[in-house]
């Protein structure tokens, strides 16, 4: 937190990263699988409603994938998890297409196994970041920095893919405590 020349206080993206993190830590993962045969082109494993705007991280083998912010009048986090899966399999339309899938397509293929998401309400953010300059897309930004997940795109000074990253990813979720231990 900065202090402007009135003495006010000026809050930064990283004034909020500890309790976003909390957030997404507290939250149970939500399984997700691909099913053409369904309405948008997906199951989810628990009731998680993610027909709501916010941010969402999908995860693979619980490591982050793909962070996304959903806040668009009539974007929702469930049509941009769609569009994931459509872009993986190659069902999207022309005209929508799912950038973190096209670059996780090319590193695990199109294999579901181990996905599953996260989403936080836009409105439970907007509580968290009232009366402050900070907006959703600064503090998406901060995830993606702070989290580094292989979909989404990183600016200079970001580290590498690493083999043991990428070990990670496809290793079975009883595995991952010893790596992480």
């Amino acid at each position: 937190m900065k202090t402007d020349l009135y003495g006010d206080m000026i809050h930064e993206p990283e004034d909020f990263l500890d309790t976003m993190l909390w957030l997404f830590k507290t939250q149970e993962h939500c399984g997700i699988s691909y099913r053409p045969e369904t309405k948008m082109g997906f199951t989810k494993s628990i009731d998680l409603n993610l027909g709501i705007r916010g941010l969402y991280i999908l995860y693979r083998n619980e490591v982050p994938i793909y962070i996304g912010l959903a806040e668009g009048l009539l974007l929702t986090i469930h049509t941009r998890v769609g569009r994931y899966f459509s872009t993986l399999n190659g069902t999207n339309r022309l005209d929508e297409k799912h950038c973190g899938a096209s670059r996780n397509l090319k590193l695990f293929g199109n294999s579901d196994k181990g996905m599953s998401v996260k989403a936080i309400n836009i409105t439970v953010v907007d509580n968290i970041l009232k009366d402050s300059c900070v907006t959703l897309g600064m503090l998406e930004n901060l995830l993606i920095r702070t989290l580094n997940p292989t979909g989404n795109i990183r600016g200079k000074g970001s580290r590498v893919l690493t083999s043991k990253i990428i070990q990670q990813l496809y290793m079975p979720y009883n595995t991952l405590s010893t790596v992480f231990n």
